[in-house]
């Protein structure tokens, strides 16, 4: 994601653009293994949002909530 998107809700066209630059890459490996679905920095930047949001449910679940969807 862009520094533009950055504190703001994932919408579904974010998934969607993330999971499209990812289509080409979900051929498996010589190893059998699958590959990632998302970009090494949307994923950090998606884990980290999640991250916060998790933190935050103990303090006010209402607003975690929806920040999550």
């Amino acid at each position: 994601m862009n520094e533009e998107k950055k504190g703001k809700s994932l919408t579904t066209a974010d998934m969607l653009a993330a999971t499209e630059i990812q289509t080409a890459q979900r051929e498996t490996s010589e190893e059998g293994q699958l590959a990632a679905l998302f970009l090494p920095d949307v994923a950090k930047n998606f884990r980290s949002r999640w991250d916060a949001v998790q933190i935050s449910f103990v303090d006010d679940p209402r607003l975690a909530v929806q920040q999550a969807g």
